[in-house]
């Protein structure tokens, strides 16, 4: 039975991939950006990066690069086989109304120009499909279906495209929602665990039927995760890549137009360069609209950065953007805070989260960070002020523009015009080169070691070992239950066992009769063991003498 069961059971393959976990003993601002992204090593707790690693939203990313959502399998021998990337068949655009549908093996049937289907149920649907909604499935029997047509039942909506010509009939089974994919499969077969407790490794595991596929899952996870990383530590400065685009965009309009309207402007008056005066009023004009646009720029990154700080926890990733401020004391500031998320983590290793210091600890975070808030919205303020001055002193230039010649006046606004758009165009292209080199030299918390590797061998069943074991344990089961029947059983099987059993003297033994068609003759074979058995049991009957009671007999 051992041998039957293993035959039909499929070998589990284990793949597993090394990952090194991104650590820093003290944080540091970036001096060097480059150079600190290749920092590994160091220790830290990594209870977080695993859980993350184990959770759906992560597993949900992996599963966009994988397909997960069909499992089809061949007829061979009279077991299943599953066919990975080599299915004649492909089941797409699939919707679900019914979720009993999800691991029902569903049958295809190829005819010349059709097919038909049928759904296997089992006997725990038969006996439970009084139930509301059914689990016990059925479709239509012999409708014909055809390829790359939608298909729509009670149960589900897909279509099936035919990959390769249909010999014999094939089996698939939908395996549901991402969801229904993370706790019905994943979930059961994935194991992170860290390999050392003194050094930053995470052993990830993963069991399957299919040693490719369980390549692929680890690799897709690995690689989410990582991009997952470098997402999060860059969001700000994508942030701010977006807004400088839609700046370049603006400005590039507005250059173009003023150079335009400068040159069409010099060719209709005959005039190639305005009077040192006018030079003059440019140059400044010039300088005060450039602090003005970049105040204003100050302006709205200060605005994204206050945003971000209330609602991140980690504010490692704008320390970019206070050193473009020249925001010293708040970068004090955040290097503190990152000292205190340090003890912080490490209190939470032994304490509970009632414990005073850990208590302490939050305070001071929290403290911290109200002061980060404080000082970005003082910046602001700070900035505000500036341009209240700037706008005075521009206007004193205005005036003094105005009582120029006309011609001159007119190629002086146009002069300004080309020479800010021009020089702010230039500050931006300059800024989002430097965001850039920022985003590409972004490296990972989190590097692959070793990567996905299965080993040729399943890791169950052990097929060698229960065929060697499968005979003792079938001789010591055959002993057990003998022994159960031999207790259980109340005949007295021989002449000894009655005779213990008994204090009454036994008068005579008689053979049994295997043969029913034998018949008993006493008086005509004086010789055989029938004739001598009565021939002892009559003489071993005492008579009565008349003194005596009856004698009883059991016979």
């Amino acid at each position: 039975i051992m041998g039957f069961s293993l035959y039909f059971k499929p070998s589990i393959y284990l793949s597993s991939s090394i990952l090194e976990i991104k650590t820093k003993s003290k944080p540091k601002l970036p001096d060097d950006i480059l150079l600190n992204s290749l920092d590994f090593g160091g220790n830290a707790k990594i209870e977080k990066e695993i859980e993350l690693l184990k959770t759906f939203s992560m597993t949900e990313k992996a599963l966009k690069k994988l397909d997960f959502s069909v499992k089809y399998f061949d007829v061979k021998n009279y077991k299943n086989i599953e066919l990975y990337k080599s299915s004649p068949i492909k089941v797409t655009d699939i919707t679900i109304y019914n979720h009993h549908i999800v691991g029902k093996e569903i049958t295809l049937f190829p005819h010349k120009e059709y097919f038909t289907l049928s759904i296997k149920n089992s006997f725990k649907d038969s006996l439970l499909s009084f139930l509301s909604p059914p689990t016990l499935l059925e479709l239509e029997k012999n409708k014909k279906y055809y390829y790359d047509k939608i298909i729509k039942t009670d149960f589900f909506k897909f279509s099936i495209k035919k990959n390769s010509q249909l010999k014999r009939p094939i089996k698939f089974i939908l395996c549901g929602s991402s969801r229904q994919i993370y706790y019905n499969i994943i979930e059961k077969s994935l194991s992170i665990n860290q390999q050392n407790a003194n050094a930053p490794l995470v052993q990830i595991s993963y069991q399957d039927t299919i040693p490719e596929r369980a390549n692929e899952y680890i690799t897709a996870l690995t690689e989410s995760f990582i991009e997952t990383s470098i997402e999060n530590k860059n969001k700000q400065n994508n942030k701010m890549l977006d807004f400088i685009n839609q700046e370049l965009e603006k400005i590039k309009i507005n250059l173009k137009s003023s150079e335009n309207k400068l040159e069409t402007y010099k060719i209709n008056n005959q005039i190639i360069e305005p009077s040192i005066q006018a030079k003059k009023y440019i140059e400044k004009l010039s300088e005060i609209e450039i602090k003005l646009s970049e105040n204003i720029l100050k302006q709205k990154l200060i605005s994204n950065l206050l945003l971000f700080t209330r609602n991140n926890n980690n504010l490692d990733a704008i320390a970019p953007s206070l050193m473009e401020l020249n925001d010293k004391p708040t970068l004090q500031l955040i290097t503190t805070l990152q000292n205190l998320q340090i003890r912080e983590s490490n209190l939470e290793t032994e304490l509970t989260n009632k414990h005073p210091k850990l208590i302490t600890v939050r305070k001071q975070m929290y403290n911290i960070r109200q002061k980060i808030i404080y000082n970005l919205k003082n910046l602001k303020e700070l900035i505000l002020t500036r341009n209240h001055s700037l706008d005075n002193e521009k206007a004193s230039y205005i005036t003094k523009i105005e009582k120029l010649p006309k011609e001159e006046k007119t190629i002086v606004n146009m002069n300004r015009d080309y020479k800010v758009s021009s020089t702010m165009y230039n500050y931006l292209l300059k800024k989002k080169t430097e965001i850039e080199l920022i985003v590409i030299s972004t490296l990972s918390n989190y590097k692959v070691i070793d990567k996905a590797y299965t080993q040729s061998k399943p890791i169950k069943p052990k097929k060698a070992l229960l065929m060697l074991i499968s005979p003792l344990i079938g001789l010591f089961l055959g002993i057990i239950i003998a022994t159960l029947l031999q207790g259980l059983n109340k005949k007295i099987s021989s002449y000894s066992e009655l005779e213990a059993l008994s204090s009454i003297p036994i008068l005579g033994v008689i053979p049994e009769l295997n043969k029913k068609d034998v018949k008993l003759e006493v008086y005509t074979d004086l010789h055989s063991r029938f004739t001598e058995s009565y021939r002892s049991l009559r003489n071993n009957i005492p008579i009565k003498s008349p003194s005596q009671d009856a004698k009883i007999i059991t016979i």
